[in-house]
């Protein structure tokens, strides 16, 4: 009995980082925006292709639990179209009377995603960058999407949103 228990322990510890059979690996320069939209609806997040002419990037929209985020593709081979290293999720939370000292405590403490307030500070802006090349696959970006999930309810409780 005692050697079925270590057996079945070590068969969980070999398997543990093992990657999903069904996890798909994306070629070593990174994803693009169709891939990234992809994947956001076969999760079940919407996934609107948009253009910010302000900086001139082509973004996706998506909402995950009930907050409007911004993906941002970087490190790209060519444009913001094409295969991309990086992405970045991004949202933000109108607020009027904002406590930097709450901004500064979350950048001190939160290793992930940090937070910042406009010039105006009417805005306060949460992003979470994600490296996708080399050898990302859709099971990295699962474990992205639950960090900024539970990174995102954190932030919420900080700022009482």
């Amino acid at each position: 009995m005692r050697a079925k228990i270590i057996l079945l322990a070590i068969a969980i510890v070999l398997t543990a980082g093992a990657p999903s059979a069904s996890a798909k690996s994306f070629p070593a320069a990174g994803i693009t925006r169709d891939e990234m939209a992809a994947y956001l609806k076969a999760h079940g997040f919407p996934a609107t292709n948009a253009y910010e002419s302000g900086n001139e990037h082509n973004i996706l929209k998506t909402t995950i639990d009930g907050v409007n985020l911004d993906v941002y593709f970087l490190d790209c081979q060519t444009d913001d179209k094409g295969r991309c290293g990086s992405v970045q999720f991004a949202a933000s939370w109108a607020v009027s009377s904002p406590d930097l000292e709450l901004v500064n405590s979350w950048n001190r403490e939160k290793r992930f995603m940090r937070a910042y307030l406009t010039t105006t500070k009417s805005t306060l802006w949460a992003e979470y960058e994600m490296m996708i090349a080399p050898n990302g696959s859709t099971a990295l970006l699962d474990k992205n999407v639950d960090m900024w999930r539970s990174l995102t309810k954190s932030l919420k409780a900080h700022f009482n949103f």
